[in-house]
């Protein structure tokens, strides 16, 4: 007798094993699958962040790019401008000098 209630005990605990396996193997897989979506969610969060930046980093630099243009343009101009005063004076100068030359 005592042999049969021993081979039920240990056939008993053998199912509540089984069980408590069944269920650590389908916590674990719920845990995964959560995970997983967790995981799956922070990707698109961060490549949502990352085009986002990316779309302030390129506004910042069409701005500055602009902004140099327009520097170098203004400064080309202001060239253009000295340079043409410069040229007059030389003209006056020059018609000075033939002037000077011919009395």
């Amino acid at each position: 007798m005592a042999k049969k209630d021993n081979y039920k005990k240990a056939v008993d605990s053998a199912k509540a094993l089984e069980q408590n396996a069944v269920s650590v193997a389908r916590s674990a897989q719920q845990n995964l699958s959560e995970l997983t979506a967790s995981a799956v969610g922070n990707v698109e969060f961060a490549s949502e962040e990352v085009v986002h930046s990316a779309k302030k980093l390129a506004k910042k630099v069409n701005q500055a790019t602009s902004s140099a243009v327009a520097d170098v343009e203004f400064a080309g101009e202001s060239l253009v401008h000295k340079t043409e005063k410069a040229a007059k004076k030389a003209k006056k100068v020059v018609a000075s000098l033939k002037d000077s030359l011919e009395e």
